[in-house]
């Protein structure tokens, strides 16, 4: 995986790992307006990780949910793309070899 400024960068294999399988160190986050609470929900109306405190006061009426589940929803989404693309790619390469390997002789 790579660090970027905001977030790591997976390759798809550490994709592929589950949440507990992965080595990636889970970080505690914390609310930039509620110092000593935890970043636990997603607002989907506002697409950004809040706290508790967050969803009874600057987000109510909104549609959230725990950052666990949507963190697996959405690396279940991704993994549909992806696996397509995947198959593709080999296919492409095997392709690209067979091209190679009858201009060669």
């Amino acid at each position: 995986s790579k660090k970027n400024k905001k977030h790591d960068v997976l390759s798809l294999s550490d994709l592929h790992l589950s949440t507990k399988e992965s080595a990636i160190v889970q970080k505690v986050l914390y609310c930039p307006q509620h110092q000593k609470n935890e970043l636990d929900y997603y607002c989907e109306t506002c697409n950004q990780i809040i706290c508790l405190y967050c969803t009874v006061k600057d987000h109510v009426g909104h549609k959230h949910e725990l950052v666990d589940k949507m963190a697996t929803e959405h690396r279940n989404m991704l993994m549909k793309i992806f696996t397509p693309v995947e198959e593709m790619s080999k296919s492409l390469t095997k392709a690209e070899a067979d091209i190679v390997s009858t201009l060669e002789k």
